[in-house]
């Protein structure tokens, strides 16, 4: 059965039936476990990447 999803809403986003879907945004890669910041706070990374495409997930997902 596929279920209607009815009208994008506005400014022509996904129906209401989507949620925006949370990016970890971070370079995964600078630090690991073996590999952690002295500072928590020190793991800046994310000021300096470009921001991800914004995405959408259905919330039977979520």
């Amino acid at each position: 059965a596929i279920q209607d999803e009815g009208p994008r809403t506005a400014n022509g986003n996904p129906p209401t039936i989507y949620a925006p879907q949370h990016i970890h945004h971070t370079d995964n890669t600078r630090f690991s476990r073996d590999n952690l910041p002295k500072n928590p706070l020190e793991d800046d990374s994310p000021w300096y990447l470009d921001k991800p495409d914004k995405g959408y997930v259905n919330l039977c997902d979520a």
